[in-house]
């Protein structure tokens, strides 16, 4: 029972980091039309980048989700700690310059991005300390 519990939590895990991954993958869409709308291109070079861009960044992100998906089934849950630090750098920074591009940052926005900094950086703080423990011993 302790094996299945263990094994239904790393692919619960896996399951949400998926979901940060397709959630910043259609993110950087909207902020990818946006800037090349404010750049004014012409609407059939955006069409046929936009298709290209998508295409290339969908590869890289079914590649990154098997990555993530070796990490948590055959290495460590601590991989987690890892891997939601980076994708909450992602997140903040596409966020961030999708509110830059509708000219829409307020003060409130300036504080949303210290502290998903600051949590990625918590995060990566974290998945240091488990790895250094674990040359001591299994942790997770």
């Amino acid at each position: 029972m302790k094996d299945f519990l263990r094994g239904f939590g790393k692919y619960v895990l896996w399951l949400i980091s998926t979901g940060i991954c397709v959630y910043c993958y259609l993110l950087f869409r909207g902020v990818n039309l946006l800037m090349m709308q404010s750049l004014g291109w012409n609407r059939y070079l955006i069409n046929l980048m936009d298709k290209a861009a998508m295409l290339v960044l969908g590869l890289i992100v079914i590649a990154v989700i098997l990555l993530i998906q070796h990490l948590y089934i055959e290495k460590s849950l601590r991989y987690f700690l890892l891997v939601t630090a980076i994708q909450v750098m992602i997140y903040a920074f596409v966020q961030f310059v999708n509110l830059k591009l509708r000219s829409s940052l307020m003060l409130a926005d300036y504080l949303i991005l210290g502290v998903l900094i600051a949590m990625s950086v918590i995060l990566y703080y974290s998945f240091l300390t488990l790895k250094r423990k674990q040359k001591t011993g299994p942790v997770l």
